[in-house]
């Protein structure tokens, strides 16, 4: 999963970190928000988690947007395991993950490097395919 922040009180930090397009499944836990986490951003994400919840930690300093999350449940209701590379969504979760996602754009608070340039989501998904298809930006990492 992912995991970001400080390994305690006096060690570490994480400030400005954007989670976008991600999609992930079966982890201990898949979001991890550990110490001195401020102005993290997941946004367009896909968390499953089989035997607990996706995420662990205090939320202060988190925004979610337009995440799926599901937990406890058989994965193949979430993403289908068999075909590698790609964890697309099958079954009847389909319809919460297509042309579900929202374009990110830098917040007017921050601060973003131009090497970001625009758009943040890049122009092709994980298996490089285009990253639009249909009216919108999928949920996580692939654009069935």
């Amino acid at each position: 999963g992912l995991s970001v922040g400080g390994y305690d009180l006096t060690v570490g930090n994480a400030d400005h970190d954007v989670f976008l397009n991600n999609t992930l499944s079966s982890n201990v836990v898949e979001l991890q928000l550990q110490f001195r986490v401020s102005e993290v951003r997941s946004q367009n994400n896909i968390f499953f988690n089989p035997t607990s919840g996706f995420l662990s930690g205090s939320t202060t300093g988190l925004t979610q947007t337009t995440n799926l999350t599901r937990a406890g449940a058989a994965c193949a209701t979430c993403v289908n395991p068999t075909a590698p590379p790609d964890l697309h969504t099958v079954g009847a979760l389909a319809s919460q993950v297509v042309d579900q996602g929202t374009p990110f754009s830098c917040p007017s608070t921050w601060s973003c490097p131009a090497v970001w340039g625009a758009p943040l989501e890049g122009a092709l998904d994980a298996s490089g395919s285009p990253r639009v298809k249909g009216t919108a930006i999928d949920l996580g990492a692939w654009e069935p």
